[in-house]
């Protein structure tokens, strides 16, 4: 198209907000700008909740799809998707289905005291079992289990010195274990839950009843993001690997 029809071409679309060249449609976009307009339907991405279920639809392939010209990329440990190739006129990719945890589970906030009890449900429940998870649940167990308790607190270590009995004739120090390496569950719950670092705090809630409070603080970086990812990945590959579908983490 020469000059002069390009001219003609903005004199019109200046009139009516649409018109069809040589079987395209023009219009103007926000920035008044003359640009094509392409219309191809997209389909509703399927929302899922579990790396089985996902990998349970690709495997059923009940839409028909042409694997091979699909990706799965592993968005990071709590998102998990299926896209198409390059396609249409646009060149966009078609989301086809995205994974992601229930937003109903629950998890540990880090960096969040909690009594000593509630702090040993919290790790019964939202960590996998591991030996550092016991040697946890023990320590602060044992904190608590007297009349009387103090805490000596250098920024490193902490050591906790609790009065046994009622007559108090008896005392016992222990330091608290430093960094300790525990599983919470941190994405899928259909893969294990990689292990990271974290540091054991201890701290009085109210100095005058000897109430504890125990916490627990990321030390590792935030590596364990990467494991995770790479631990989908094995798991997909491992239920998926006779498909012609390429995954990327």
């Amino acid at each position: 198209m020469d000059g002069e029809g390009v001219k003609t071409l903005e004199r019109i679309i200046d009139q009516s907000m649409f018109i069809d060249v040589e079987g395209l449609k023009f219009g103007r976009d926000a920035n008044g700008n003359i640009k094509p307009i392409f219309y191809e339907p997209r389909p509703d991405k399927i929302g899922l909740h579990t790396l089985t279920g996902f990998a349970d639809y690709i495997k059923a392939n009940v839409d028909k799809l042409e694997l091979k010209n699909h990706i799965i990329v592993v968005e990071n440990p709590g998102e998990v998707s299926l896209y198409s190739t390059l396609n249409g006129k646009d060149r966009d990719r078609d989301l086809i289905a995205v994974a992601t945890p229930d937003q109903g589970l629950q998890s540990y906030h880090f960096g969040k005291y909690q009594e000593v009890e509630e702090f040993i449900i919290s790790l019964n429940s939202l960590f996998e079992e591991s030996k550092d998870r016991e040697r946890v649940i023990n320590y602060v167990s044992r904190v608590t289990g007297g009349t009387g308790f103090t805490l000596a607190d250098d920024g490193v270590t902490q050591i906790a010195e609790v009065t046994k009995g009622i007559s108090g004739a008896i005392t016992q120090k222990e330091s608290a274990p430093k960094i300790v390496a525990l599983k919470p569950y941190r994405t899928f719950r259909d893969v294990e839950q990689p292990a990271s670092d974290f540091l054991l705090r201890l701290k009085l809630f109210k100095p005058e009843e000897n109430i504890v409070g125990v916490c627990l603080y990321e030390a590792d970086g935030g590596r364990w993001r990467n494991t995770a990812v790479q631990t989908i990945k094995e798991f997909l590959n491992k239920e998926l690997g006779e498909l012609e579908v390429a995954i990327i983490a």
